[in-house]
């Protein structure tokens, strides 16, 4: 209603007729003048759970002898946005549109949506750089009729939820992913990666309003999304620009850097001694691939620790790495020369260890090779038998002492005596 039909209706509301009650309902309060709000009791409704709704979508179905689709009652749900009314119309176009049953396929095509799977597809593209077929898919996808902003919505929730899982892996909390997408998408894209994508997709669809066709934002949004994120294993410029401009203000506080190579070169052949290339091999060939996935957390979350003074040394050991694999009991990843000294220098490791312990509560020695080093165990790793890999291998791991509590009643007796008391 306009400013002047509420200020009509004010009279009628200010003095009604003793029979009559008024319910004025509506979904944007905002909208309703002070006066008119000044005169009401006012009940705010919580939207219902797509739980509900699908419970109750199921029933009418079931009631009335329609075979469906699960996942298009979930759709649907989805959609409704916790408003039964809107599940309601939905389900009725659906309907008329097919009357004997309720198919996912149906519900796509009538609202122009596009399946988690292909969204999930046509995102694992963008981070693989594949922008030409990004774009041919996308043309695709908007000439079967799927609408354009519906699909970069439905973008912008697929990176939500990987960012939502990438904190505690909580399943419940994901909407469009499963678990097993969520780890995927988490082992190529980092966190920093992740929320530019947030950024790109918002700004994208805040166009969409002021423009009709909205096909060539998205088109652009994408290619910048290809374009503008490095995979998280591969150091790139702009990476090294920020690693000189944080060794420099390393420099100006005069925080503690990771230790020079030369200075710890009798622990580092230590290190080398324990970790020969066949014991490196072993932990290849019990590599498992969803631990790999699961320990990728670490590089996914090492740029939250690129201005913490305490723990950017693990930031400046690690950025630029490749996570290898990964066992039970090990990490390998793989780096240049200098980084592969310094990861394996015996102090920057036993400090790494409780670092990823206590951080990301992964009890694993890391060791760290070169690319010459990583090739020749892929190509030992093929020429071994099938029947040879699997076979678990012992990884000796530091004893980290505990932090004891302090009692401050025992070390003043310690510094002064028996002669100084502590009183409560």
């Amino acid at each position: 209603m306009s400013t002047s039909a509420f200020n009509a209706l004010l009279k009628t509301l200010e003095e009604p007729p003793a029979h009559v009650i008024f319910i004025l309902a509506t979904t944007d309060p905002q909208k309703v003048i002070p006066t008119v709000l000044s005169r009401c009791q006012r009940y705010n409704f919580s939207k219902i759970s797509p739980y509900e709704i699908k419970r109750r979508t199921i029933d009418i179905l079931k009631q009335e002898n329609i075979t469906y689709d699960e996942k298009a009652v979930e759709e649907i749900a989805r959609m409704a946005e916790g408003g039964m009314r809107d599940a309601l119309s939905i389900l009725e176009q659906c309907l008329a549109y097919n009357p004997n049953e309720l198919k996912l396929e149906d519900v796509e095509n009538i609202f122009g949506l596009a399946s988690t799977e292909k969204v999930v597809e046509l995102y694992n593209q963008i981070h693989e750089k594949q922008v030409s077929e990004v774009i041919a898919s996308l043309r695709q996808m908007y000439q079967h009729g799927t609408d354009t902003k519906r699909l970069a919505v439905d973008l912008l929730e697929i990176v939500k939820d990987a960012l939502i899982y990438s904190d505690k892996a909580n399943e419940n909390l994901l909407n469009r992913l499963t678990p097993i997408e969520a780890q995927d998408i988490l082992s190529k894209v980092s966190i920093n990666n992740l929320l530019k994508d947030a950024k790109d997709l918002e700004e994208c669809i805040s166009k969409e309003r002021q423009n009709q066709n909205f096909l060539v934002y998205l088109e652009l949004c994408l290619v910048k999304m290809a374009n503008n994120n490095p995979s998280p294993t591969v150091i790139s410029k702009p990476v090294q620009q920020v690693k000189k401009v944080v060794e420099e203000k390393v420099e100006e506080e005069n925080i503690e850097e990771v230790k020079p190579v030369e200075e710890k070169v009798e622990d580092v052949v230590e290190i080398k001694n324990e970790t020969t290339d066949d014991f490196l091999l072993s932990i290849l060939l019990d590599a498992n691939r969803d631990l790999k996935i699961a320990d990728q957390i670490i590089y996914n979350k090492l740029d939250l620790f690129l201005y913490e003074p305490d723990k950017r040394k693990f930031y400046q050991l690690l950025v630029g790495t490749e996570l290898f694999a990964c066992n039970k009991d090990a990490i390998i990843v793989c780096g240049s020369k200098t980084q592969v000294e310094n990861i394996n220098d015996t102090n920057n490791n036993k400090a790494l260890y409780k670092f990823i312990n206590k951080e990301f509560g992964i009890d694993k020695m890391i060791y760290a090779i070169d690319e010459d080093l990583k090739q020749d165990l892929i190509n030992r790793y093929k020429q071994t038998p099938a029947e040879n890999r699997n076979k678990p291998v012992y990884v000796e791991k530091y004893q980290l002492a505990e932090d004891k509590e302090v009692d401050m009643e025992d070390t003043i007796s310690d510094i002064f005596g028996d002669k100084l008391k502590v009183e409560d």
